[in-house]
């Protein structure tokens, strides 16, 4: 059980606590103590306690948080951490967005950003990232699996810095779609095994936690790729 408080001392536990409650509660702490992260107006990070944040915003779906739940569940943690997610939902109208929007609550990572660190002086930490890259690279899918498509686990159309800023704009349900939507720049074979691929690997996204741990955040471009990428 993963359980906090909020004013009035009142404790309440992440999993079974309503969304309406739940929305408050991040508005509220949002108003009081800023947001840690996010992307423009977007997207809002917010830490919500010692152990829990929440990323929320019209670009945060379901797919993405799966894809992060796959991530936490297949790497290995002696090579790279990954925040566990602990519940998302989508609010169809949310007055404070005037949209919709989706919340997903995952564990609050501590530490400093590699943006935050000298890597001349920390030279430890450019192989360790080789070593993520290389690890992510070997967790593969069977093409048999519900899942194994190209992109965010469980399907949806494609988002980050291959796409533009619109993402793909369709959904890949195979290998033969990938290779047709890049064939103007890409090569590549149809039968390539999907591995899982964070595909925003930038300083601002890697924790160095207290136990010199490394953390991948922001899944959000992340999905099943052939290991070329």
């Amino acid at each position: 059980m993963v359980e906090t408080k909020i004013m009035a001392d009142q404790t309440w536990d992440v999993h079974t606590a309503s969304e309406d409650m739940l929305t408050e509660l991040c508005h509220q702490t949002e108003k009081l103590n800023g947001k840690i992260g996010g992307y423009k107006e977007a997207i809002r990070v917010v830490k919500l306690s010692n152990d829990i944040a929440v990323k929320v915003g019209r670009g945060v779906t379901a797919t993405k948080a799966r894809t992060q739940e796959f991530a936490h569940q297949n790497v290995d943690p002696s090579i790279v951490h990954v925040p566990e997610v602990y519940r998302f939902f989508e609010r169809d109208y949310d007055p404070c967005w005037s949209s919709s929007v989706g919340y997903l609550f995952m564990e609050y990572v501590p530490g400093r950003t590699l943006a935050e660190i000298d890597l001349d002086v920390r030279d430890d930490i450019v192989p360790r990232i080789s070593q993520i890259i290389v690890h992510l690279g070997q967790i593969e899918v069977r093409n048999d699996l519900k899942d194994a498509v190209p992109g965010p686990i469980g399907g949806g159309s494609p988002r980050g810095s291959l796409w533009g800023e619109d993402g793909a704009g369709e959904t890949l349900t195979c290998v033969s779609d990938l290779n047709a939507w890049l064939n103007k720049r890409l090569s590549l074979q149809n039968d390539s095994p999907l591995v899982l691929c964070h595909l925003d690997l930038a300083r601002r996204n890697m924790i160095l936690r207290d136990d010199n741990t490394i953390s991948l955040a922001d899944w959000g471009c992340a999905g099943l790729y052939p290991r070329f990428y």
